[in-house]
């Protein structure tokens, strides 16, 4: 791998840790926020007994409002994280592309001389 490939790689890598921390806790925030509002006996009152009445239908309804947009939310964070993976990529592979060429072109050159050489060495033995 050249240097160019390792440090892409290292920033792909540390961009998915960082991405894959801020969805543990934004994950383990959400858990944290359910698990307060879901803590309710049979009868309705909630464990501490701060509250009494059951949550509305309304209320849940927001309460799975909030966690589908935070789902929304972590779902572009991961399509950013992807485009700016596959945008490195693309760089890597015209990068990568562009040396194949210049190394073609060199090829190409290194026939030439060989071939005048050659020509050259048949036409002095035929002399």
């Amino acid at each position: 791998m050249t240097e160019k490939q390792v440090k892409i790689n290292n920033r792909n890598l540390i961009l998915l840790s960082e991405n894959r921390k801020r969805t543990q806790e934004e994950k383990k925030n959400d858990n944290e926020h359910i698990d307060k509002r879901q803590r309710t006996t049979q009868n309705g009152q909630e464990d501490k007994g701060t509250n009494t009445s059951l949550f509305s239908n309304k209320q849940k309804e927001m309460t799975n409002t909030s966690l589908f947009s935070n789902k929304q939310k972590e779902e572009l964070s991961d399509m950013r994280h992807i485009e700016t993976i596959l945008n490195t990529k693309i760089e890597d592979m015209a990068a990568k592309t562009e040396y194949e060429n210049h190394v073609q072109e060199n090829r190409r050159k290194q026939l030439r001389k060989d071939r005048q050489l050659r020509n050259m060495i048949h036409d002095r033995l035929l002399n």
